[in-house]
């Protein structure tokens, strides 16, 4: 009768440490989901803000074009005069 109070008392024990390690195992998986969640929200931020810097230094680089053309035609107009 011993061996059966041992037995089950180490099942319990042993169903009890079971169960402890999946609900760590379960705790670290949404852990881990939370994680990548917010991490893909990060990436998002940060692709808007590199396609909002993108688009301003293109949009710079396009006025400084524009003026560069009209010096030119300034330029071109002064030849033709002289």
């Amino acid at each position: 009768m011993k061996k059966e109070i041992k037995k089950s008392t180490k099942t319990k024990v042993k169903k009890e440490t079971d169960i402890e390690m999946l609900a760590r195992i379960v705790l670290n998986g949404f852990d881990e989901i939370k994680q990548t969640i917010s991490t893909l929200a990060t990436k998002e931020e940060l692709n808007g803000r590199c396609d909002r810097i993108e688009f301003l230094l293109l949009r710079a680089q396009d006025n400084r074009l524009d003026r560069l053309e009209d010096k030119m035609r300034k330029v071109e107009t002064a030849l033709e005069i002289a």
